[in-house]
């Protein structure tokens, strides 16, 4: 199997700095004020990991939860990675962003991530908060994570757990797991793409034929009235 892929980040109008780290295919983006990337990869016995992490509500220090917590998931998850142990990855990355706040004096520091791994045959995926992750199969485009927000409303500035932050010390990350001979799609987006822009809108993008739909939506989310950081993902599986 072939997966071409799609990243593009950009800094929010109302923020000082891009508080959101992606990863593409265990590459981790520098941190930039806009990043952007296209590429193409066999999928073959190495599994390919990508995530968008996003530095919670603009708090001093979002940037360097996201950036530890894609670290350690990049460190600690492997091709035979399977859904506990992506758990256990999470919480690291949960308890790392508490050690390393406590180092540098920025208690409180927090990130939302939304992941997938891409493996021979199946697609692991897990969230934490309000970032989110979108597959694609025979009836459409379906968001497959789950939102950490208030019941009854799509978005929300409260979420009900996060990496580091002041919340508990046991995270309950949802996890998943997708049959790859199934899906065409994988999105990945932060909350400053998904609360601006409904999922019609999104599903057209995605499965249009632009040159760059990655870079499309977070510029569409950004017209529509977006101030917070904006990055997606992009996954074509053939």
């Amino acid at each position: 199997m072939h997966l071409k892929v799609f990243s593009y980040s950009a800094r929010g109008k109302e923020r000082l700095i891009n508080q959101d780290t992606l990863c593409h295919a265990g590459k981790i983006a520098p941190p930039t004020t806009v990043y952007k990337n296209t590429s193409e990869y066999v999928l073959d016995k190495q599994s390919k990991f990508f995530c968008v992490a996003d530095g919670v509500g603009g708090h001093v220090g979002g940037e360097v939860a996201s950036n530890t917590a894609v670290k350690y998931l990049s460190k600690s998850i492997r091709g035979d990675t399977n859904p506990k142990e992506l758990e256990a990855g999470i919480q690291g990355a949960h308890g790392s962003i508490i050690s390393e706040a406590t180092k540098i004096g920025l208690q409180g520091m927090a990130t939302t991530i939304a992941l997938t791994l891409f493996k021979p045959g199946v697609i692991l995926w897990a969230n934490v908060g309000d970032s989110r992750i979108y597959a694609r199969g025979k009836h459409g485009i379906t968001q497959v994570s789950i939102d950490d927000i208030p019941a009854g409303l799509r978005s929300s500035s409260m979420i009900t757990q996060c990496l580091g932050g002041n919340y508990s010390n046991t995270l309950n990350p949802h996890t998943g797991c997708l049959s790859i001979e199934h899906i065409s799609q994988i999105a990945i987006f932060s909350d400053g793409v998904t609360d601006f822009l409904d999922d019609d809108y999104l599903s057209g993008i995605i499965a249009g034929n632009g040159k760059d739909p990655a870079k499309e939506l977070c510029d569409a989310a950004a017209n529509a009235g977006s101030h917070d950081d904006c990055s997606a993902i992009i996954i074509n599986i053939k």
